[in-house]
């Protein structure tokens, strides 16, 4: 790595968008890696939908930008939209235009999601290929232009069931349509990990255009879909696989470009379907199930063994190795305890207001009571809860409730109503996490813990009163 090579990446997710605008960004994170192989990655808002990339080496919900050499960020689709048009006529795929919005080259493979280990098996599927078919379905949705129809859905999933013998499973929020009878019912009893890892142990995933269509289609898993306005599946290219089935109409893009016929305009946006819909005809998709399953069942060994591989490829962040001076990175991989203040002040304070804090850290010892107590005492007499003052302790190797217990008895002897913001980190810290605090820090005070790195030693105050240090002519780092 170079001396202008960015050491810390965010890829920054947050924003109005659905699932499958958030799958499509996931396009970044092997480009990136291939620009930058020796740069640490971090995802901010997809932890429930990129957990377990290999990746990634970090979820961040909470530090500046600042705390990144480089951040990603897609903070409008309308570019993508107003291009992406041409863009299809031109044979790029979805992804490709995502990855030429942020300046990135073509790639050949679409991006893909992982399902860990533990959550397949804690499905309680069974991943051989002698059993039935497994099919999971779903008939939730919420706009006219994928709404296909329930009693159509039924007729395929009733068809998949008696003909080929498929064991049915119904997925879905249960918001607009769903609960449609036919085999298990999950309807609203799953989220989004638990969808995906039931998603990756099916054989064949049969919804409207979606979200659980996307993540189908990340984790590996043969679609078929009536697709109806929009792009076609195609575009999306998870795999070659799927089967989308459209009626090619002119007005195809209109959820892209906005021009939407005046006859659509006027579906009833509850139940109404556009034409473009209505026209998919349920024989050409009962042929298109015969088709995709009898491919399924001729290649079903590899279909399978491909998403274990993608299984054995997943990576928990939660118990990766933290990062080599993370500068600022907060993972927040462990619980808060978070006490006093005004409101919600934890809630306010994220992102980079979480940064204008003036934070001071401390490693209590917490068999040292005279330690703790004289430093929550000196905390609580010159701080208030409106200030921008903010203690952070860690708790490790007590829980939570015993933290609790230990500060609420403190606060009600000291008889302060209103206390200031105090964050306690819940859990074992590594060596670099704590690093980490220490560098995001205003202030570090050694309590007789085990952690004072000698290159901190400017940054620590150790004998020196915490009047003094909270004062305006106190020392700084």
């Amino acid at each position: 790595m170079t001396a202008s090579e960015p050491r810390r990446i965010l890829v920054d997710h947050l924003g109005n968008k659905g699932i499958g605008d958030i799958v499509c960004e996931t396009a970044y994170y092997p480009a990136l890696k291939r620009r930058y192989p020796d740069a640490t990655l971090a995802s901010r808002g997809s932890r429930q939908i990129a957990l377990g990339h290999p990746l990634i080496d970090a979820f961040d919900e909470t530090s500046p930008d600042t705390a990144f050499d480089l951040v990603i960020r897609q903070a409008s689709m309308r570019p993508i939209a107003a291009r992406l048009p041409e863009a299809l006529l031109a044979g790029d795929s979805i992804f490709e235009v995502f990855l030429a919005e942020q300046g990135f080259p073509k790639q050949e493979a679409p991006p893909e999601l992982f399902v860990l280990p533990a959550e397949a098996e804690a499905s309680g599927l069974l991943d051989h290929g002698n059993g039935p078919l497994l099919v999971a379905y779903s008939v939730d949705s919420k706009e006219p232009s994928r709404r296909w129809g329930t009693e159509r859905f039924r007729a395929i999933a009733a068809h998949l069931r008696d003909v080929h013998g498929a064991t049915l499973i119904e997925l879905g929020s249960g918001l607009t349509a769903g609960h449609m009878g036919l085999g298990l019912d999950l309807v609203g009893k799953t989220d989004t990990r638990q969808a995906m890892a039931i998603l990756s142990m099916a054989d064949l995933f049969l919804g409207n255009n979606g979200g659980l269509t996307h993540l189908a289609g990340g984790v590996g898993t043969p679609c078929l879909v009536p697709w109806g306005a929009s792009q076609p599946y195609e575009a999306y290219c998870y795999e070659e696989v799927s089967v989308a089935l459209v009626t090619d109409p002119i007005c195809q893009n209109c959820g892209w470009n906005g021009e939407v016929l005046p006859g659509c305009l006027e579906v009833d946006v509850h139940s109404g379907r556009t034409p473009c819909m209505t026209d998919i005809d349920v024989e050409a998709m009962r042929e298109a199930a015969d088709e995709l399953v009898a491919y399924i069942r001729t290649h079903r060994p590899e279909l399978r063994g491909e998403r274990l591989s993608r299984r054995a490829r997943a990576r928990d962040t939660r118990q990766l190795h933290r990062f080599d001076r993370p500068r600022g990175i907060q993972t927040f991989a462990h619980l808060h305890l978070h006490v006093g203040g005004r409101g919600n002040w934890h809630e306010e304070h994220r992102l980079d207001q979480f940064s204008r804090l003036q934070r001071i850290v401390a490693f209590p010892d917490w068999s040292d009571e005279e330690g703790w107590r004289s430093l929550l005492d000196g905390y609580l007499t010159l701080a208030s809860p409106d200030s921008d003052w903010l203690l952070e302790l860690t708790a490790h190797p007590l829980p939570a409730p015993e933290i609790q217990r230990l500060i609420d008895r403190h606060l009600a002897r000291h008889g302060r109503a209103n206390v200031p913001k105090i964050l306690v980190y819940i859990g074992a810290l590594s060596e670099s996490e704590r690093r980490d605090l220490v560098e995001g820090s205003r202030f570090y005070v050694p309590l007789g813990s085990t952690y004072d790195p000698p290159e901190f030693a400017r940054g620590s105050h150790p004998g020196v009163g915490l009047r003094h240090l909270l004062s305006d002519s106190g020392p700084s780092q």
